[in-house]
């Protein structure tokens, strides 16, 4: 059973006494937030936390379904050739349908409606948009934070397949955060084995918890824009991950190797922002 995020708080101080390996002088390198779930991201150079415990605008507004259900990459690959420029506070959203298409420029804060009609005509089903400013659409809702994931291990995966560069797959793999001057799965000992108290370490002056290695979809193996399957990517990631795992990642955390990057959750505190620069602590 899942030990209930507000009874964990008090559990993670133990774990935290030795400084993990390679982490000498880790600084975050990119910040990246997904205003609409499954679109594009947009590169921040800081970003807020929000009361909630996530990183303000990621995943604010989400497509659904007629029935309610969340209208996303990984149910309809047509959401990849969707293209999105915005400004990090939302103020001004341009949207594309491919590279052809007029921009549709879109305005939070005057609603959903033109947005919702706008997706409605270009893929011939009924949705609406929904939006949650404080708490976002998180894919893992138990662990709502920012993903986290190292510069260097983006580059790994890049080297495991002829043609992919590392900006690619940094749009395939869609973390928010990204961490410099560390070892490749450096990330992976941000997460404490299963049943152990969660991991503490501070980005800037928030403070996260490691919750455990993120879990893949059918995302990546697709094309960030054309949404075109790469053969095999998933079966050559499992092979690759499981013989490069490092000593330090949790393995009770592995019950199969399709996983990169970890998934966070916000410790509670007042609002507060990151920037790139910022050095990654331990406690």
């Amino acid at each position: 059973m899942r030990i209930p995020v507000a009874h964990r708080r008090e559990t993670f101080m133990e774990d935290n006494l030795a400084t993990p390996p390679g982490s000498r002088n880790p600084k975050l390198g990119r910040i990246r937030i997904y205003p609409i779930k499954s679109l594009p991201g947009v590169e921040c150079s800081t970003i807020a936390t929000t009361s909630r415990g996530v990183l303000a605008n990621d995943r604010r507004f989400a497509l659904v379904r007629q029935d309610g259900s969340f209208l996303n990459a990984k149910t309809d690959a047509r959401l990849h050739r969707f293209r999105l420029q915005a400004t990090p506070d939302l103020t001004r959203i341009v949207i594309t349908d491919g590279p052809r298409s007029t921009p549709f420029e879109f305005d939070p804060h005057a609603g959903t409606d033109s947005l919702a009609d706008w997706f409605r005509r270009r893929l011939r089903t009924h949705v609406r948009i929904i939006a949650c400013p404080l708490r976002g659409f998180p894919d893992d809702s138990h662990a709502p934070g920012p993903t986290v994931i190292s510069t260097a291990t983006l580059t790994t995966i890049a080297s495991w397949y002829s043609d992919l560069s590392l900006e690619e797959v940094r749009s395939r793999f869609r973390a928010n955060l990204e961490i410099e001057d560390v070892p490749s799965f450096w990330e992976d000992q941000l997460c404490a084995e299963k049943h152990q108290p969660m991991r503490l370490f501070r980005i800037g002056p928030v403070p996260f918890l490691g919750s455990n290695p993120c879990q893949r979809c059918l995302v990546p193996t697709r094309h960030p824009s054309s949404s075109a399957p790469l053969p095999h990517f998933a079966k050559i990631f499992r092979r690759q991950r499981q013989a490069s795992l490092p000593e330090w990642a949790p393995r009770s955390q592995f019950n199969h190797y399709y996983r990169a990057g970890i998934n966070t959750i916000i410790q509670p505190t007042a609002i507060q922002s990151i920037r790139i620069g910022d050095p990654v602590e331990f406690p």
